[in-house]
């Protein structure tokens, strides 16, 4: 018998397994179980979200509209009067009157796009006989599910991520995580005073208050679908820039090939600002890119983000090395026309200057 045995160590699927950024559903989850126990209420638990760069969609009306605008298919248009037209509401036998002002026609008459202004709007069943008045955030309510039938309820999407994801779908060791066992568990947390953390997120003024959070949660974006991959995923456009000013220099070149008894030393001030000028954007890139780089290895080592070398490399060989290589070329091309600038206004001088009669 082993008195006081140690923690095992982990196996090489477990070590990779946390070796591996998290998922946007990972990251929802460890989210969501920290905040609920730390805000007094929902309104501060969606704020905190907001002000880390999270978007939440939850289907709450939080003040009621002055004004809605919405298109309808032809199919949902009744019938009209000389005032009125008259629509069914999405998923209802119910008829709504709207003011012809209110309503333009569109594409041929297909479509109708409609401004709801008014306080009120009268509804009538399908055989024309009043029914009763709803009000406006009723009638906006009904048309915002008719776009958006399957996305009820609570749904959040992580910094940097593409997809929401939906909340009720969550369940982990009998925790839940819709909207209504979100509120649930905010109200039951016995909370009265807020820490200073989640004061600092609820102002909104810390740029690094995401940084801080996810530090210490230990929440490890995914490289591929991370916000600083996203923001640095240009290596297309510096592939495209580094081609662009390539093909410019390139034209040149040739261009001073074929004439270049003909040039004068205007077209090659010309040419050599117009290189310059290309240059400055070059290095600006540059800059950015190996800005780019060194945040990388600082997130990186601070275990804020999961990056293999090659990875790493890739990044620099698409990215870094093709600006190196144009700034280069750039610079000693600029060097080429401004010693060959030289020499034809060395040539202009001696061909200007009158022999003496020492010279004679």
């Amino acid at each position: 018998m082993i008195e006081n045995p140690s923690l095992q160590d982990k196996t090489y699927y477990e070590w990779m397994i946390s070796q591996r950024g998290h998922t946007e559903k990972e990251i929802v989850m460890k989210t969501i179980d920290d905040l609920v126990e730390k805000v007094l209420d929902y309104s501060q638990f969606k704020t905190c979200l907001q002000n880390l760069g999270y978007s939440v969609e939850d289907d709450l009306t939080e003040e009621r509209p002055e004004k809605f605008q919405f298109t309808a298919n032809r199919k949902l248009f009744q019938k009209e009067t000389e005032e009125f037209f008259f629509f069914r509401i999405p998923y209802k036998k119910e008829m709504m009157q709207i003011p012809k002002s209110q309503v333009e026609w569109l594409n041929e008459n297909r479509t109708a796009k409609v401004t709801l202004n008014d306080t009120v709007y009268a509804l009538y069943d399908k055989e024309g006989l009043y029914l009763r008045e709803a009000e406006l955030h009723e009638i906006k309510q009904s048309w915002e599910d008719k776009g958006k039938k399957q996305r009820k309820g609570l749904r959040i999407k992580p910094p940097g991520y593409d997809k929401f994801v939906r909340c009720e779908r969550l369940n982990v060791q009998g925790k839940g995580y819709s909207l209504d066992d979100v509120i649930n568990r905010i109200n039951s947390n016995d909370i009265i005073i807020v820490e200073d953390e989640i004061m600092e997120i609820l102002s909104g003024n810390d740029p690094n208050a995401k940084d801080r959070f996810y530090d210490r949660l230990n929440i490890k974006e995914r490289w591929k679908e991370s916000g600083i991959y996203k923001s640095a995923k240009q290596e297309r456009y510096y592939q495209w820039k580094t081609k662009t000013v390539m093909t410019r220099y390139n034209a040149i070149a040739y261009q001073r090939y074929i004439e270049e008894e003909k040039l004068n030393v205007e077209e090659y001030r010309k040419d050599k600002k117009e290189l310059i000028h290309e240059l400055n954007e070059c290095s600006t890139d540059l800059k950015k890119a190996e800005n780019t780089y060194r945040m990388i290895q600082e997130k990186s080592l601070l275990g804020q983000l999961e990056i293999t070398d090659e990875e790493l490399e890739n990044f620099v060989q698409d990215t870094i090395a093709p600006l190196q290589k144009v700034r280069l070329n750039l610079k000693s091309e600029i060097h080429s026309l401004d010693k060959r600038i030289k020499d034809i206004e060395e040539r202009e001088k001696r061909k200007n200057i009158t022999p003496t009669k020492d010279a004679l």
